[in-house]
């Protein structure tokens, strides 16, 4: 009977125990609460953006960022699919060339007041900018200047630590390496699309005065003897050099076959040993002496959000994170060609030994942008056409001006379409 009772106590000890159980009055541990995500697409490489934004989550518990990795060649397509569909990042990485189409449909949202507090702290504000609204931070910029062959000056007859400061001196000591011979050319003049020609030439015919639309982007201003000249320049150039794409150009410089070259800061990562320490950059050369001045072309990688993501805020914060100064200095050391947006960035420690780059960013303190106008692309690469006839003889300067600016105030009218 005893034993009986023992076995009845025990099956409704066991019972009460799975009652227990089912009824949840055993403790569980508590699920970890979801983090709240933030999609990032860059066309940055993740060694270049995983430790900063490794640091931007530590500092932000409970944050967590997805980034995403665009291919730089079909980026503007990738991004353009995503505002279509109405799937778009929290934060998103533009090159300034694709910003236009973005700004004039109104797909991205307005950081007027979340970055008032930068605007005399940061470069690049044009790129991102439609009157006195801003869409975006500059991030990095990017910018061209002269690069030359000290040892090919010397070899020439030349000062190497001269290098020229006018088109004249230009043009002349372009022809004196050019009869170096022995495959080494004068002046390197960019060939075929990427907006080589433009950039060259489009700093010297700023230098010159001259411009491609009006403040309003509604007519143009290309049409002037600026531009004539400054084209009139690299024909001349063109008879001291060679004419071939960007990447031979760049090989046959760091070959030390090539006296000057207009190239951005990506050329370094390029020059090791002998070509690096014969390697000299100087602002591109103005007009002359007395008339014109130094100019440049920037372009910048712009960091903004839209109207349609889902995260604006934290989108905001993230990318006032990345703008900071050493956030961007580890940046900048993991992209060949990127430089700070930062004014005076050229006295940071990072370019006390690199004379070069200081140059360079020194140069985007009075650097110029390309108009922001959703018919952009096009414009520039009929102002590629252009210089292209020119420079193989089929037109003269004045010409090819004439009816690029043709060209031009017809795209000008689409404005707004």
């Amino acid at each position: 009977m005893r034993a009986a009772a023992s076995a009845r106590g025990m099956v409704a000890g066991l019972a009460l125990a799975m009652l227990a159980i089912g009824s949840g009055c055993t403790p569980r541990a508590p699920e970890p609460a979801r983090a709240r995500e933030i999609v990032f697409w860059t066309t940055f490489p993740q060694r270049a953006v995983a430790p900063v934004l490794a640091r931007f989550e530590a500092a932000n518990p409970g944050v967590h960022v997805v980034p995403v990795t665009l291919p730089a060649a079909s980026a503007h397509d990738s991004i353009a699919a995503a505002v279509a569909a109405g799937r778009t990042p929290d934060l998103c990485q533009f090159a300034s060339a694709d910003l236009p189409a973005h700004l004039a449909s109104g797909a991205l949202s307005d950081w007027s007041a979340g970055v008032a507090d930068l605007r005399d702290t940061l470069l690049g504000w044009p790129t991102c900018m439609v009157g006195d609204a801003i869409y975006g931070l500059p991030w990095v910029l990017h910018t061209g200047a002269l690069f030359y062959d000290k040892a090919l000056l010397s070899r020439a007859g030349l000062d190497a630590s001269r290098p020229p400061e006018t088109w004249q001196q230009l043009e002349a000591a372009s022809a004196r390496v050019q009869r170096l011979r022995g495959g080494v050319h004068g002046c390197g003049i960019p060939s075929g699309g990427g907006g080589g020609r433009f950039e060259m030439f489009m700093p010297l015919a700023w230098g010159d005065s001259s411009d491609v639309l009006s403040p309003a982007g509604d007519s143009t201003r290309f049409d002037c003897p600026g531009s004539v000249e400054a084209l009139e320049l690299l024909m001349r150039l063109r008879r001291a050099g060679v004419v071939a794409d960007r990447a031979r150009l760049e090989d046959e410089f760091a070959a030390g076959r090539l006296g000057f070259l207009v190239a951005d800061g990506a050329l370094f990562a390029r020059l090791h040993g002998n070509a690096a320490a014969r390697t000299g950059v100087a602002p591109l050369p103005s007009p002359s002496a007395s008339y014109g001045h130094h100019a440049a072309l920037a372009s910048a990688e712009v960091l903004a959000s839209f109207t349609t993501s889902k995260r604006k805020e934290d989108a905001l914060r993230l990318a006032r994170f990345l703008l900071l100064p050493d956030n961007v200095l580890a940046l900048v050391a993991a992209v060949p060609g990127a430089l700070p947006a930062y004014r005076g960035a050229e006295a940071w420690k990072r370019y006390q030994d690199r004379p070069g780059e200081r140059t360079l960013v020194h140069g985007l303190e009075a650097a110029r942008y390309a108009p922001v106008h959703h018919e952009w692309p096009a414009m520039e690469a009929a102002i590629e056409f252009e210089l292209a006839l020119a420079l193989d003889g089929r037109k003269s300067a004045e010409r090819a001006v004439t009816d690029a600016d043709s060209t031009l105030a017809e795209l000008a009218s689409r404005r707004g379409n």
